[in-house]
């Protein structure tokens, strides 16, 4: 409509991207191009650089962040594409500076007046553009380079081979439709056919080595138990579990009963274990970060009570389905179940069990994310994004876009944030069915990868925090007990990851921390408070042992370098040679030794000890000898001396080292070593 709107012929021709179009021009130092050909040359490069730029700039504001996988792969091949076409508007662009980098203020300036969050992120898209693009550009001048290898091998077929193909994109960073690009520009084709194999070979490589099970490819038969219906087979209402609190075996459940018209289909998998699918499931299924309720799913049967382990719950397109293992009809010595047994089996009430500490513990970690969140905020700018969350009993773990290692002043005040917040012991409210627009108008966050229904939940605490989030939550922050940072650290570029815990989790690592520190204290025989001045102490007297055994060291090196010297060996030629065969028990004191016997001689000087069963040998030539002999260089030496031994060696022409793995045979090799340096001194 646009094109239309003003008389062009294609999108690309309006005149939003001809303003992006000539800020590329003279990004490139391309003058105005005076004719329709040059124009026409380079049309193609101006709109893909110009139309994936927009495509950056607006998914990096949303918070979107490059990566090997997902999301952020496919960000990473628009830009890889964009580079290419850029560096051919311009070959010999600057390698310190980045030419899609430079663009990003003309799409703001050109954009941000409809999509503010362009302008709030300006920097930090830059920053991303930079960092990606400085990386991509290496690994394409050497993948250009294999390119032009592979090429000169095609002949008549004019195909490149699916190997060289994959090669490309497995060693050296290349999409295989940049490949493609590559090989059309050349009047080649690529084996796109056999490239889908090898990547599918690599796949199920994958998925072999994966611990999953392959539940896509189970065409084991659901057998129905009421009336399909997806409204209530894809419903979650565990956030209050109904029932009385039931223990057994030492763990306390929290229980609902679910009535059997609730119990929607089931079938048997070929791995003995079962699938089931329930109306209005209180098994929370994994999503947001948060990994699924665990617990027992009790058939009151009529041959009883049949107990069946719950070991995931995962949304499907069309329902919530529980992963079930029973200890006896899941073994494989058991035969399967035939379709009237398992109808029989589940067409009763079912009894839903999860253990009430891991939920509370669940919930614990998933209030202290929103909390950690909004503290990275404050403290480190709203340019902050969340890029990934996993939320389980154990701990929780928080990743967002940040370009650098936070310090340890900073963690320590992201961490009291979050605590001051605990501490208040602050209402957590949640505002159910509402709608996502009214959602954003309260201000509330929401995360770029997640799909929102029209109606959402929003966890608000006081107002600290506001996020969307269908996930379960403490009903007071003051549940959350403490939050502990123990450790912080980098996932990708420009992806940080913070891993911490909470509760009884932080209070068990405090504990270990602290008695860890007693056992050292034990060791230093000194009180815990006092472990870190007494390192000090220990390393300034273990300094001071270590310059007296240098300097011990030294003399007795002085002691007996005179004795090598005076034993030295004249070869012809005018080539002399030092042997120096001495024990010791480092190599420290094999290059003292080296040092001392070059002050001493303008002679060869070569020195070899046995360390650990394993021989190592060091070579010195003087300038005066290499001026004469350009092939007897101590790395030529060392090299062909060690090969004896079956060892390696090199170095520089004046100075090289060596070893071997065993010293079986040295008098022999040593015997040789005359031999060996008037050889390179007559090639």
């Amino acid at each position: 409509v646009a094109a239309l709107a003003q008389g062009k012929t294609t999108v690309f021709d309006t005149d939003d991207f001809m303003v992006i179009k000539n800020a590329i021009l003279k990004i490139a130092g391309i003058d105005e191009p005076k004719t329709t050909a040059v124009l026409k040359s380079m049309s193609v490069s101006l709109n893909v650089v110009s139309d994936h730029m927009r495509t950056l700039v607006c998914t990096l504001a949303d918070g979107c962040t490059f990566a090997a996988e997902g999301r952020g792969y496919v960000l990473r091949r628009v830009l890889r594409r964009a580079v290419r076409q850029a560096y051919k508007l311009c070959p010999d662009f600057p390698k310190d500076r980045s030419f899609l980098a430079e663009l990003v203020p003309t799409i703001v300036k050109l954009m941000g007046p409809f999509y503010p969050e362009m302008i709030e992120h300006e920097k930090r898209i830059q920053g991303s553009i930079f960092q990606e693009e400085s990386r991509f550009v290496l690994t394409l001048e050497a993948g250009l380079q294999k390119f032009q290898e592979l090429k000169s091998k095609v002949e008549n077929s004019k195909i490149i081979g699916a190997a060289d193909v994959f090669l490309l994109h497995d060693s050296f960073g290349f999409p295989w439709d940049l490949t493609q690009i590559l090989a059309e520009e050349s009047g080649l084709s690529i084996d796109r056919p056999g490239f889908v194999q090898l990547m599918e070979a690599q796949k199920e490589k994958s998925r072999a080595d994966a611990k999953f099970y392959k539940f896509d490819s189970d065409d084991s038969p659901w057998i129905l138990l009421a009336p399909e219906n997806q409204i209530l087979e894809k419903e979650y209402c565990g956030y209050h579990w109904t029932g009385p609190e039931v223990t057994s075996e030492g763990t306390v459940y929290l229980s609902e009963v679910i009535s059997k018209n609730r119990v929607s289909r089931v079938r048997q998998l070929k791995n003995k274990f079962f699938e089931l699918v329930l109306y209005k499931t209180p098994f929370y299924p994994e999503g947001g970060g948060q990994t699924s309720d665990l617990g027992l799913v009790r058939l009151q049967s009529t041959k009883g009570l049949v107990d069946f382990e719950v070991l995931d719950v995962r949304k499907t397109p069309s329902s919530i389905v529980h992963l079930l293992k029973q200890s006896e009809l899941s073994d494989e010595s058991h035969s399967s179940l035939r379709s009237e047994d398992l109808k029989t089996l589940f067409s009763c009430d079912v009894i839903a069990l999860t253990s009430k500490e891991t939920r509370l513990a669940t919930m614990r970690n998933h209030t202290a994310t929103h909390l950690l969140h909004k503290a990275l905020s404050i403290e480190l700018g709203n340019d902050v994004r969340q890029a990934g969350s996993l939320v389980n009993a154990k701990m929780l773990r928080f990743d967002f876009t940040f370009p650098k290692a936070l310090t340890p002043a900073q963690i320590i005040t992201i961490e009291n944030l979050v605590n001051q917040q605990i501490w208040k012991a602050t209402e957590v409210t949640t505002h159910v069915d509402v709608e996502i627009s009214e959602a954003k108008n309260m201000g509330a966050m929401a995360i770029f990868d997640e799909k929102y229904e029209d109606k959402v939940r929003v966890l608000q605490i006081a107002d600290f925090s506001m996020e969307l989030c269908g996930g379960t939550h403490v009903k007071n922050t003051g549940q959350i007990g403490a939050l502990k940072i123990i450790s912080e650290g980098s996932v990708t570029a420009g992806v940080r990851r913070i891993e911490a815990l909470t509760g009884q989790g932080a209070i068990a690592f405090m504990r270990a921390q602290t008695s860890a520190m007693q056992e050292n204290a034990d060791v230093l025989k000194c009180n815990p408070h006092d472990v870190h001045t007494k390192i000090v102490q220990l390393k300034d007297k273990l300094k001071e042992t270590e310059d007296r055994v240098d300097k011990l060291t030294r003399r007795a090196v002085n002691l007996v370098a005179n004795s090598y010297v005076d034993n030295s060996i004249h070869l012809d030629k005018g080539v002399d040679l030092v042997i120096a065969e001495h024990k010791c028990d480092s190599i420290g004191e094999l290059e003292i030794l080296c040092d001392r016997l070059k002050e001493l001689t303008q002679a060869i000087v070569f020195v070899v000890g046995v360390i650990d069963s394993k021989m190592v040998c060091l070579c010195a030539a003087p300038k005066e000898h290499l001026d004469k002999h350009k092939k007897a260089t101590a790395g030529n030496i060392i090299k062909e001396f060690c090969a004896i031994l079956e060892g390696k060696g090199g170095g520089r022409p004046d100075f090289a080292r060596g070893g071997a793995p065993s010293a079986v045979g040295l008098d022999a090799a040593i015997g040789q070593l005359g031999g060996i340096i008037l050889k390179l001194v007559n090639i």
